[in-house]
């Protein structure tokens, strides 16, 4: 999965961290810089 396309398999890619609720993981935890977040233990790969 590109990361030009990752939006299309991680809706969730488009909700900042910062909002909280349900979201459970940043992807910059896992290498990625951007500041938005993954879905419970699936890191979506935002680019």
């Amino acid at each position: 999965i590109g990361q030009l396309m990752a939006w299309r398999y991680y809706p969730v890619c488009n909700t900042p961290c910062r909002t909280g609720g349900h979201v459970q993981t940043c992807c910059r935890v896992h290498g990625f810089g951007d500041g938005y977040c993954g879905w419970g233990g699936n890191y979506a790969m935002c680019g």
